[in-house]
């Protein structure tokens, strides 16, 4: 896509009132990644992704030119949305959430076997004494949901990581709507989980989501993209299999 130095100088002094910075790998074995999004006036979807990849970087136009330049926002609408969301994101009992923010925040990346033990059994607890106080939407809870799919990840307990991980699913839609790399990442991790567990018609469907966001935000040369083509294909080939 061809930008005036102009317009992109224009568009990043609107956008820079928020940005998020991400730094997320799939597995231990894929190299580092840093997405920067920027966000305007609030507005959960983003609109441009910059893909850093070491000395390069990679604009990523999630909205189509027009759209992206001569967007107009409401913002009496925007700051009522913006609302409406962070009451979602706080949803259920204010102890319950509090508790489980509080054991997130103490939770540092375990290094043995027996730390994820102890991280999985915290979670579990917490996701057990809290079933009718919290919804999957509460952002603490929803962390919490992630921190146990990855203990159980790692701990090799791919059933249970695949039922922590479909219940993610309904809240990175609400919260990363449209083209964001964050839930093209989830999918793609839990379509992974679901082709280890001989769903392959759900796999497929799950990988197919994921597909569609990352080929926008990720562009089909990242290596991330690589491995997902790889893994639908493989599905895809054994579900031709008579």
């Amino acid at each position: 896509m061809d930008i005036f130095p102009q317009k992109l100088g224009e568009v990043m002094l609107k956008l820079m009132d928020q940005c998020r910075f991400l730094a997320k790998e799939e597995q231990s074995s894929l190299r580092p990644l840093t997405v920067l999004t920027f966000l305007q006036h609030m507005i959960a979807s983003p609109n441009v992704h910059l893909m850093f990849f070491w000395w390069k970087i990679q604009l990523c136009a999630v909205l189509f030119p027009d759209e992206l330049f001569d967007q107009r926002i409401d913002c009496v609408g925007s700051t009522h949305a913006k609302c409406i969301e962070d009451a979602k994101k706080l949803a259920g009992e204010e102890p319950a959430w509090k508790e489980v923010k509080d054991a997130v925040n103490e939770v540092k990346y375990p290094k043995s076997k027996e730390e994820w033990e102890k991280v999985l059994a915290k979670c579990q607890h917490l996701l057990s004494s809290h079933t009718s106080r919290l919804p999957d939407t509460n952002i603490y809870q929803l962390k919490l949901l992630d921190c146990a799919m990855d203990a159980c990840i790692n701990l090799e307990a791919w059933e249970q990581a695949l039922c922590y991980g479909s219940r993610t699913l309904g809240p990175y839609r609400l919260y990363y709507p449209n083209f964001h790399p964050l839930r093209a990442v989830q999918l793609m991790r839990v379509g992974k989980l679901q082709y280890s567990q001989g769903m392959l018609p759900q796999a497929l469907e799950t990988l197919k989501q994921a597909y569609d966001i990352m080929k926008v935000t990720h562009g089909t040369d990242h290596s991330l993209m690589q491995a997902l083509m790889d893994l639908k294909e493989q599905c895809e080939a054994i579900m031709k299999v008579p």
